[in-house]
This record gives C-alpha cells, structure tokens and sequence, in this order.
C-alpha cells in the first residue's frame, strides 16, 4: 500500500507542475498574440495609408517642379510633360483604391475620401491645359500653375488629416489593448487563485487517501486473517465430519438391503437423505470458500455430455425427496458428445440448477432444456496440448410454481438466501445457486434467470464446451439412433401441459418421428391417423377421451402412459410405461423396446 501510495504521489505533483506551467504558458502566448496582432493591424493599415498620401505629396510636387521649370527652349515637350502627368494620376488612382478606404470609417474629423475625390477631378481638368501646351509653340503655364496650387492644398490638408487620424487610432486602440490586457491579468489571477486551490485540495486529497489506504490495508490484513482461519476451520470440519457421516451412510445402505419392514426402510432412506445432505453441504462450504479466496481450480478431462447429462437427471429425479415432481429434459443430438471440460463443476451446475427448480417447484413440471447458445465462445482454451474447437452451450431449467422476489434475485450473487412461500415454509436453497453462479463465471459462462409471476422461474446458463473434431463421433450415432425403421415417421399424439409437452415434442422429433397434435384432452373426434398416443398428464381426460384412446388402442395404436397417470383407466389401456426423468434416452428406449417385443 505505502508502495502505491508513493507511486500515486509521484504521478500527481508531476503533473500538477506540468499543469501548472502549461497554463501560465497558454495565458503569457495569448497576451502576446492579441497585443501583437491588434498593434500590427492597424500599425500596417494606417502606415501604409499614410505612406500612399504622401506618395501623392512627392508626386504631386514634382510634376509642379517640373511645370514650374519648363523654358521655351524645352519645347517641344513631345510627350515628356504627358508622362509626369501619368504618374501622378497614377498615384492618386492608388491611394483611391488602397488602405485608407479601409480605415476612412475610423477618421474622427474630415472626410479623406471627399478630398480624394477633389484632387482627383482637378487633375483630370489640368489634362486639357497639359494637351494644349504640348501642342502650342508657345509656353504658357501660368494657369496650370494656378491650378495645381489650388490642388497643392488639398493634397496637404488629406496628408494632414491622415496623419492626425492615424495618430489618434492608434491611440484609442492602445487604449483598448490595455483594457483587455487588465481583463486578461485579472483572469490570470484568477486561474492561478484556482491553480492554487486545486493545488491544496489535491494535497488534502492525497493526504485523506493515505490514510484510506492504512485503513484498508489494515483491514485487508485482519480479512485475510479471518479468511484463512475460516478456511482451516473448514478443512478441520470437512475432514472430521466427512468420515462418521460416511460410516453413517455405508450403515443405511447395508440395511437397506436387508429384509426390513416398510417404516423402518422409510427410516433409513431419512438417515440416507439427511447424511447425503450434510455432505453435500459440507462441499458447497467448502467450493464457496474457495471461490472467496480465488483458489478454486478447474480440472479439464475427457468425457461424455449426453450421458453425464442424463445421468444426472436420473440420479435428481430419483431422489425420493423429489417424488412428487416430474423432470421433463432434452439435449440437442446435434451438440458434440465427446468433448473436454471439468465435469465435476459441469455435474454440480447442473445438478445445482435441478435441485433449486424441484425444490421451487413444489409438486410442478419442470423442465431442462440444452442447446447451443447464440452466445459465440471466446477464444480462450484449455492447456491439453490439443488443437480444439468450441462452441457455447446454453442449459435452460424451467419450474412452475414460487417465483422469487426482486429482494431475493438480488441476492443470489451473495453467500445463500432464504426462500419463503406464501404458507411461511422456508427453504434454504440459495447455497448450492450462489455457488453455482460463482462457479459459471469460472468456467467462462454466465448465469442468468427471468421470473414471471404465477409462472415460475427460468434459469438458464451459457457455458463453453471445448471438442476435437477427429475424435467425435456425435454424428454417426445420432444417424444410428434415428435409422431406427421402427420409429421413422411414426405420427404422435401428445396428451400433457403446454410446456412439457413442447419437450416430449422436441425429443419425438429428434428421434425422428412425426409429433402430429399435443393438447391436453381429446375434445372432439380425431381425423389424423396416430401411430403413438404419449399420455404424460390423464388429469383432464374423461370418458369421451377414453373411448376414443381405447378404440385407437384396437387399430393398432401404441398407448403409451407414464408412471405417474393417477386414473385407472390410463392404466388398463396403456401398452407400456415409462418412468421420470422422462429423457430421449427413456423415451426410445421404451418405444423400441416394446415394438421389438410386441405386435399390436
């Protein structure tokens, strides 16, 4: 910390000083700019007017001296006299069209321009008295004489005037100049009053911050203290737990097996389930403070998504404290099977993910859903020393029953939260979600929810899957599976909810057979042919559904039931059963099996 602090101080007065320099800099170049440009303009203007008057003076005087000179002997003039009158036009032609044009608006008293325009039309009137004296023999320049005496003082007074006015600009604009340069020197003062003050405040800031940093990194010392001796607490308990509960669970199982009484079985399976729950706890403990720590590590190995996938749906479904749900799953036969990844935190996401919907749900469907995400994978990949491809892979787990709180969906990022439902019972299943949430961004995914009141909730999580594409073998078993000549194009009939009956319909159609209607109760008279009646749900059926039912039953119609259709009716007609987790897996297998072992 006293290393960052002197760094962070290192860096700032630095430039604070540069900061500093730079602006006395930029206000010092901007005086010198304006001062200079003002003084040059009008210094150029009215110079350069005043040298073009006095131009016209010298000009002016020397074609006088010139007349004035001329004898009798000089005649003829053949031209000579013309040419000085040439000059002087000349002049005056440039002085009517040069600065002073530009600065007559700026004459306190005269009019230039009127003058101009005065000894302009004199000089053209001497043109028919020069003329006639280059062409007399006779010299006679006495009224020429008189005229340019009259334009003699005009020319000097427009000299005068300039001079005045020139003298009297410039200093009404030194005037102005030092006005602004007092505006400019008060707005030095006070950019460097600011100056000053951000000077201060950042000394005051650095000195709060080095105190801010004692204090943080006294508190990170005692943290990391805390943390540790939590960390070895954990390890004590995990260890000297781990191994009673073990002995605890190896005990119930060896009885289980024995010839026992139906309450005591029941008895055991509690012991079962309760010491499989300590364990379970005691490893989310123990994975979140690891995760707090950031010494959790991954360990990628080869495996088997579709089968790790189903297996865990079998072993969640089969928890007998989850009886009571129905756990409707479908994975894209199109995803890789064979791929790399850390299986451990894969399964324990995942099962994470089932746990929390069974536990929401509360005797509702629920439903699991896995595809490719549209997420694209980053370019990240494991060390194996492998050349390997990745795609992202999008889990989606549906449950119907209590939806959470903006209060408790806000707290999933913590350490656990408590869930309650309307008839106050408490659920403590936000542990194994923290986690799960913690571990996705591990991985590289994310974890994401929405909730819809009376609906439930979706949890859904894009995770990278990494494959090699020369040893997966994905595509010929999935052309195996659907070459099956039992099943091809077999029309189905699904009898069950909206939302589970679109996932048989999903796993129907990618055992490529024919999911022809879904509907939750036969309303009217079929006119489709049906191959496979899949009756998930017999809640809504009646005897009108189940005369219809029986009699596709005697055209050779499959009638295939779940384990869980609570009339008795659905049993008498059914052909066969299928258990939950209702899998693609399940669901051929039960199909193939029956049509290879029966003829209706």
């Amino acid at each position: 910390m006293k290393l960052n602090l002197k760094k962070t101080k290192n860096k700032i007065i630095p430039a604070v000083s540069i900061l500093t320099v730079f602006m006395i800099s930029i206000t010092l170049i901007t005086i010198n700019v304006i001062n200079s440009t003002q003084k040059n303009r009008y210094e150029v203007t009215f110079d350069k007017a005043l040298w073009e008057t006095q131009q016209l003076q010298v000009q002016y005087y020397r074609f006088f001296n010139y007349v004035a000179l001329l004898t009798q002997e000089d005649l003829p003039l053949d031209g000579d006299l013309q040419t000085e009158y040439a000059y002087l036009i000349n002049r005056i032609d440039i002085l009517r069209n040069g600065e002073i044009n530009n600065v007559a608006r700026f004459f306190e008293d005269g009019n230039p321009i009127k003058l101009i325009f005065f000894i302009n039309g004199g000089l053209n009137l001497l043109s028919i008295d020069i003329d006639a004296l280059e062409k007399e023999p006779i010299l006679d320049t006495k009224e020429i004489v008189q005229n340019l005496t009259l334009i003699e003082a005009k020319i000097n007074e427009l000299v005068r005037l300039t001079n005045r006015n020139a003298i009297q600009y410039r200093s009404t604009k030194q005037q102005k100049l030092d006005e602004n340069l007092e505006s400019i020197s008060w707005l030095v003062s006070f950019l460097l009053c600011v100056l000053f003050l951000f000077i201060f405040l950042c000394a005051r800031f650095l000195n709060k911050n080095n105190h801010n940093l004692k204090r943080i990194s006294e508190l990170s010392r005692k943290l990391t203290t805390i943390t540790t001796g939590r960390m070895r607490f954990l390890s004590v308990l995990n260890h000297e737990l781990r191994t009673p509960i073990n002995g605890i669970l190896s005990i119930a199982t060896i009885l289980l097996r024995s010839k026992i009484s139906q309450s005591q079985k029941n008895m055991l399976l509690t012991v079962q389930n309760s010491g499989e729950t300590v364990l379970n706890n005691l490893n989310a403990f123990s994975d979140l403070s690891k995760l707090e720590a950031n010494s959790l590590e991954l360990h990628f190995s080869y495996g088997n998504l579709h089968k790790q996938f189903e297996e865990v749906c079998q072993r969640i479904s089969n928890n007998s404290s989850y009886s009571s749900c129905s756990l409707f799953s479908f994975i894209d036969l199109n995803l890789p099977s064979h791929i790399y990844s850390d299986f451990t935190r894969l399964t324990q996401i995942l099962s994470a993910l089932l746990e929390n919907a069974l536990i929401l749900s509360s005797a509702h469907n629920i439903s699991v859903v896995v595809r490719e995400s549209p997420i694209h994978s980053s370019d990240w990949r494991p060390d194996l020393s492998k050349n390997l491809d990745a795609i992202t892979i999008q889990v989606s787990v549906r449950a119907a029953g209590i939806t959470l709180t903006e209060e408790q969906r806000n707290a999933i990022g913590s350490s656990f939260y408590y869930l309650e439902s309307d008839d106050s019972r408490k659920y403590m299943t936000g542990l194994n979600l923290s986690i799960c949430y913690h571990l996705a961004k591990v991985i590289g995914g994310q974890l994401q929810f929405s909730t819809q009141h009376g609906m439930g909730d979706e949890f859904w999580m894009d995770i990278p899957i990494y494959f090699d594409k020369n040893i997966n073998k994905i595509k010929e078993e999935i052309v195996m599976e659907k070459a099956i000549s039992l099943l091809e194009n077999k029309k189905v009939l699904i009898i069950e909810e909206e939302q589970p009956a679109h996932i048989i319909n999903m796993q129907v159609s990618s055992l490529g057979m024919d999911p022809t209607l879904t509907t939750e109760r036969l309303t009217g008279p079929l006119t489709i042919k049906v191959d496979i009646v899949i009756i998930s749900n017999d809640t809504y059926l009646d005897e009108l559904d189940y005369l219809q039912l029986t009699e596709l039953a005697k055209n050779q119609c499959l009638i295939l039931s779940s384990n869980k259709c609570r009339q008795v009716k659905t049993t008498e007609i059914s052909h066969a059963t299928f258990t939950f987790p209702l899998t693609q897996i399940t669901l051929r297998k039960t199909l193939t099996d029956y049509y290879q072992h029966h003829s209706i």
